[in-house]
Parts: structure tokens; C-alpha cells; sequence
């Protein structure tokens, strides 16, 4: 199949477009639901790509089902990946920011009364909890004498509109309500108001307090790297197209060979992301012995020889989960033929010589051209997109189309390579 300069220019538009919509998706991590009746659900949990604390929850009972979304009024509380756990909350909210263009002259916080999800980073004797909003982190806290409370500071302006100040109460709050012999008030009055500051503060009061009781304490949730090998092997169909000076604008010979390809390939990604980028190495070998079919005196000519190449592929692959055990992926990429040239034998053509006559200034010429000649390779690239199907993470079976390529030859001599491939792999780890 040989692409087109607008076909290619098609394909690459449609998996660009196609590849931004899908960078905004998430893959389902296993979890839990509690709903309203206390009822525990075991499920697949989508994880948004924001960093913001999630307003509803978008769960599937198995991989292969239907997705279901649940609104923050039906989920009491939700959890994945076995730490990563949210606890709905009603109560007084303060969202005040930190944009000069929005801050007023009241130091006090003004509270409204909200439904929101909470992050738990800590629990113990006294419990850590966070709402993100708008790269905004507001900071809760919960101890076995109160209540779920809001951590607050505020930035407001002076009179003159110029200066910001900060209302601070969240260390008042904390000096008031973790009453410990180890926690003094010069630990709180250059607290800062920050994820690793408070879990610090939280922890030291956890283990005054009770210190042989067990603490829960949120892990950073990492979106794990993951670097897989796989190894290749296939056949290839090669449609090779030669051209001549002499017979300028016409294919003088064609001819479809079976190659064969072994190779193997990194794929390095995030294990939430059906992103993946893919290095990947082959070697390609097929032979040729065909006659020109055109052109006049080279028609019934011999040419023969074999065709070796080391092939680098760069590649994006796209992978989508369709069940547990079957995952459909497309491939978008880049391959460099680098060839070996004393592993090859050049395409050699059998003798010949051409007589021809033209005319110049009303006169006529006579010229007659000799041509024994090696038709030689070169380094040359295409663009390929593939689409596959992997079977238990293991087995793999792939489509791979190339746009044509030019193996430049010598000053007479052009060839065009179209090449499709079918591709069987295994993944070692």
C-alpha cells in the first residue's frame, strides 16, 4: 500500500487530534465506593488527570462494563490504589485565594456552607484532610474532641490597597486544639501553612499522644513508570519500484518480495497513561530477481540482489484497555533504515547498450549509452502507523503500514520502496 503526501498528511492530522483528546482521559484504578447505605462497592475508580479534588465520581463495577457516574451526594466515601482515600464533608468553607486582583481589606474569613470530597493525608488522634481547588489547597483537621474544622489563612490587603497581610488563625487553631507536652508554641508560630509542614506537625502530635497507636499516612500518589521488552518477529511485503534517467516519468521494473524481520522494542510510559513511547530495533532482509517489465530496450532485462537493513523505529503508542485481558493499541511513528553495505549485494542489472537520435538545430545525432550498473542503497525514513491487538499483556499481533520511501540510488538509477508488515510479538517483562 503506498500513502499519498496528502494521505500521510491526513493520517498524522486525524492521530494528533486523536492523541490530544485522548491525553485528557485516565485509566480506571481497583478501589471501593460507600454509598448513603454504608454499602461497600468494589469497583474501578476513573482517575482524572487534574489535580484538583474530584466534585463526583466516575466508577466502572468491572473493566468491560459500562462507565457509572455518581454524583458527590451519593458517595459518602471513595478510595484507590489501597491509600488513596476521599471522605465527603458538609460544613463552613472558606475560599479565599491568593490573587492580589481578588483579595479585599476584611481579615476575617467568610465561610458558606458547602458539599465538598476531602482528601485524607492523615489519621490518628487528630486527622489531616485537603481540598484542592484551582491550585488552591485548603487544609482541614478533625481531633477525637471536634469535629471536621477548616485550617484557615487569609490574605487580605491594607487600607492602601498595596500591601498584603495574612491572617494566620490556623496556628492559633492548632496551638488551641493539639495539646501536647512536645508541641509548644514555638512549633507553631513559623508553621507554615503547607502539606509537609502540617503532616509533620500531625505526626509528632499522633505519637505524643499515642504513641503505639497506628497511623494512617496518605503515600504521595505516583503515577509508577513502567519499562517493558518486547521481542518481534514477521514478514514483510515489499513492493520495490525502480526508475531510470533513460526513460524519464515511467516505472521500468516493479516487483512484491516476501521479506522477513526480527527485532525487538523498549516501551517506556506512566501506569496511568495509555501513552507509551516505544524504541524499537529490526533486521529486515529480502531478495530480488525479476525482469523490467517497461521501457522499451530495458524490457526483459534482468535484475537481482538481496535487500539487508538495520531498522530504528521511534514510535507513540496509544493503548486501550478493552477488557482485563485484551487491549487494542495504534502505533504512530518514525523509522530510520540504516544499511550495512557490506552486507549487501547490490541490485546488479545485466549489460546493455541503447542507441537513440535527436535532432538540434535542424541537424541529427546519434548517441549511444553502455550501462553495466549496480544500483546502490542509502540511508533513508518513513513514517508508519500500526494497529494491534495484545492478548493477557503477553501476546501481540500488528498491522504496520509505511509511506513510501526513496532508496536513493546512484545518478541513473531511483528506487521507491512501499512496505507493509505483520508483526507477532512477546513481552518479556
Amino acid at each position: 500500500m503506498k500513502f499519498s503526501k496528502t494521505m500521510t498528511k491526513q493520517i498524522l492530522s486525524f492521530f494528533i487530534l486523536f492523541s490530544a483528546n485522548s491525553f485528557s482521559q485516565s485509566l480506571f484504578e481497583k478501589g471501593y465506593i460507600i454509598n448513603n447505605k454504608d454499602e461497600k462497592i468494589e469497583c474501578y475508580i476513573k482517575i482524572e488527570s487534574n489535580l484538583d479534588t474530584p466534585k463526583k465520581v466516575v466508577y466502572k463495577i468491572a473493566l468491560d462494563t459500562e462507565e457509572i457516574e455518581a454524583s458527590i451526594l451519593e458517595i459518602k466515601k471513595f478510595s484507590y490504589l489501597d491509600d488513596q482515600k476521599y471522605i465527603r464533608f458538609t460544613g463552613k468553607i472558606e475560599r479565599s485565594g491568593y490573587d492580589e486582583f481578588y483579595l479585599d481589606l476584611d481579615k476575617n474569613p467568610i465561610f458558606h456552607e458547602e458539599t465538598i470530597f476531602l482528601k485524607v493525608l492523615m489519621t490518628g488522634q487528630a486527622s489531616l484532610y485537603l481540598y484542592r481547588f484551582d491550585d488552591i489547597d485548603k487544609f482541614f483537621y478533625k481531633t477525637k474532641e471536634q469535629s471536621i474544622e477548616q485550617l484557615v489563612r487569609k490574605f487580605y490587603l491594607k487600607p492602601n490597597r498595596i500591601v498584603v497581610r495574612e491572617n494566620n488563625m490556623f496556628r492559633q487553631q492548632l496551638f488551641n486544639s493539639l495539646k501536647c507536652e512536645n508541641i509548644k508554641y514555638k512549633h507553631l508560630e513559623w508553621l507554615k501553612y503547607e502539606k509537609k509542614s502540617l503532616e509533620k506537625l500531625f505526626k509528632k502530635y499522633n505519637t505524643c499522644i499515642a504513641p503505639n497507636e497506628e497511623v494512617f499516612v496518605v503515600s504521595k500518589y505516583k503515577k509508577k513508570n513502567e519499562l517493558h521488552l518486547n521481542i518481534n518477529s514477521g514478514i514483510d511485503l515489499n513492493a520495490l519500484e525502480l526508475r531510470y534517467s533513460g526513460v524519464p516519468n515511467e516505472i521500468i521494473g516493479s516487483t512484491i518480495q516476501i521479506g522477513y524481520r526480527l527485532g525487538a522494542e523498549l516501551e517506556y510510559g506512566r501506569s496511568v497513561s495509555k501513552y507509551r513511547f516505544v524504541l524499537g530495533y529490526n533486521y529486515n532482509s529480502f531478495s530480488i530477481e525479476d525482469q523490467f517489465s517497461t521501457g522499451d530496450y530495458l524490457e526483459g532485462t534482468t535484475y537481482s540482489g538481496i535487500y539487508k537493513e538495520n531498522e530504528i523505529n521511534l514510535a507513540l503508542r496509544y493503548n486501550y484497555p478493552y477488557n482485563k485481558k485484551s487491549m487494542v493499541f495504534f502505533n504512530l511513528g518514525l523509522t530510520l533504515n540504516l544499511r550495512n553495505y557490506k552486507d549487501n549485494e547490490f541490485i546488479k542489472t545485466e549489460s546493455f547498450q541503447h542507441t537513440y537520435y535527436y535532432e538540434y538545430f535542424d541537424q541529427v545525432f546519434e548517441r549511444t549509452i553502455y550501462h553495466n550498473g549496480e544500483i546502490y542503497y542509502d540511508i533513508s525514513g518513513a513514517v508508519f502507523f500500526g494497529v494491534g491487538y495484545k492478548y493477557n499483556k503477553k501476546l501481540s499481533i500488528e498491522l504496520r503500514l509505511h509511506t513510501s520511501r526513496k532508496l536513493n540510488g546512484n545518478s541513473d538509477w531511483k528506487m521507491n520502496l512501499n512496505k507493509q508488515s505483520l508483526i507477532l510479538g512477546y513481552t518479556l517483562f
